[in-house]
């Protein structure tokens, strides 16, 4: 890293400081957006940050070029193992496997996801690989936006920032052109009362930007339940691209509306190929010798310069990963939301030995465990700095990245929002001419309010 991210916002955050008051009511006006958007789990950080353009724009260069490696991999071991071969690798359930696209999982023309990267001591790392049609967060960037903008600061204009949502819209607008379709639905799922029932954002912002983006397409958001049955129909199932929103996991009719869906000839964005390219298993492939030969130079120092060493398990690896658990931090392989990770030195090599006899060794990796620093800042609205943990999120749509989400807690190693208490902000992508203009406008509209008081 050019300059860490804690000396690159510290000018920055001083100045939020300095201005509390102000950042204090913009921040409870967001957090009563939020909850009325229904994301009751969510909390917002009092600040929001910068983040060196030059290493967002190397970081997103990575990323897609790490997603490349990974079609690679599969496309080589679809080769070798066949595609039944394959999902054993991956112990996909015989249930789903009806419900992989084979298409996009070897050329894929519909990516989503989301990055997730830690901010190493000399370098940032990839820690989730998130690719998922369903994958929320990047409306943070609209909140961040309401935020600077009650104090005084147009973060589009300053900073030449855009909303990812607004790219996923352009995303799924020429998607659904190249495909005729005549709609878009971005379906929910009942269970739990759908998104913001669960206590996460409802899909209306992803709804208004998709209205705005097609215009004369129209955008509904449905259940499995609410889904209108006349699009069922042959004729109209072929025009109508949906864009799931659910994990495929919530499914609790055994796949059979999204059988009806896929039978009917719709058109839908992300089915179990996602789980796949998800599994933690990838970042073990990435690092295993036998693979490893099938990728050139370039691909193979990229790996080793972006995904911290990983190893699958199994029970012969056992006594020898207990012995050594103090360097690595434990993920299970379909974990997600926080769930699933073990931080082996602050475990107990009986607790260890345990939590990895209990579905198998096969279900877990272990991923080298790299130091990070903890970043000083506001963690709500007193204002008094705290260590907190970060993680970043890079938003991937097709063949575009945009945003860099801020999740952060003072309590916990593991940064998330149901596990760690997670907050979250924004860090917005500026060269160093931008951040400190950024930085002036926020001390000079201090000063204007002070004047006009």
């Amino acid at each position: 890293m050019s300059m860490s991210f804690a000396d690159s916002n510290g000018p920055f955050i001083e100045a939020l400081i300095n201005r509390r008051a102000d950042a204090r009511t913009a921040l409870r006006k967001q957090s009563a957006q939020i909850l009325a958007d229904g994301g009751r789990l969510l909390r917002l950080l009092p600040v929001n940050f910068v983040f060196d353009v030059d290493e967002a724009v190397e970081l997103a260069r990575a990323a897609l070029a790490l997603i490349d490696i990974q079609t690679k991999i599969v496309r080589h071991l679809v080769e070798r193992h066949g595609r039944s071969g394959f999902l054993d690798i991956f112990d996909v359930p015989e249930s789903m496997r009806r419900f992989v696209n084979w298409d996009e999982l070897q050329n894929p023309r519909h990516l989503i996801g989301r990055i997730d990267i830690l901010a190493g001591r000399d370098r940032y790392y990839f820690c989730e690989l998130n690719i998922d049609s369903c994958v929320a967060g990047a409306e943070i960037f609209d909140f961040c936006d309401a935020y600077f903008r009650e104090i005084g600061l147009d973060i589009r204009r300053s900073a030449g920032a855009a909303a990812p949502l607004a790219d996923l819209a352009a995303q799924l607008a020429r998607w659904a052109a190249e495909l005729g379709a005549v709609r878009i639905v971005i379906l929910d799922w009942s269970v739990g009362g759908g998104s913001p029932g669960k206590g996460y954002l409802s899909f209306d912002r992803m709804k208004d930007y998709l209205a705005r983006q097609t215009r004369s397409i129209p955008i509904y958001v449905t259940d499995e339940r609410s889904f209108d049955p006349a699009w069922l129909a042959p004729h109209e199932a072929a025009r109508t691209l949906v864009h799931r929103g659910f994990m495929m996991s919530e499914m609790d009719d055994d796949g059979a509306f999204l059988d009806r869906l896929l039978g009917a000839g719709a058109h839908v964005i992300g089915t179990y190929e996602t789980d796949i390219r998800m599994d933690k298993a990838w970042f073990a492939l990435m690092h295993d010798s036998d693979i490893q030969v099938a990728l050139n130079p370039s691909e193979r120092a990229l790996i080793s310069r972006y995904v911290p060493y990983t190893r699958a398990l199994a029970p012969v690896d056992l006594a020898e990963v207990v012995a050594q658990k103090n360097d690595y931090i434990f993920k299970k392989r379909d974990s997600f939301g926080g769930g699933g990770i073990c931080i082996g030195a602050e475990t107990t090599a009986a607790e260890l030995r345990a939590l990895l006899a209990e579905e198998g060794c096969r279900a877990w990796i272990a991923q080298k465990f790299m130091a990070l620093d903890p970043i000083c800042f506001p963690g709500d609205e007193n204002f008094e700095p705290e260590p907190h943990n970060m993680v970043f999120g890079l938003y991937i749509y097709g063949d575009r990245t945009n945003g860099i989400l801020v999740r952060a807690s003072a309590c916990s190693k593991i940064v998330n929002v149901t596990i760690g208490n997670a907050a979250l902000a924004w860090a917005v992508c500026v060269d160093e001419a931008r951040k400190a203009k950024m930085t002036s406008r926020l001390i000079e509209e201090r000063v204007s309010c002070r004047s006009e008081a």
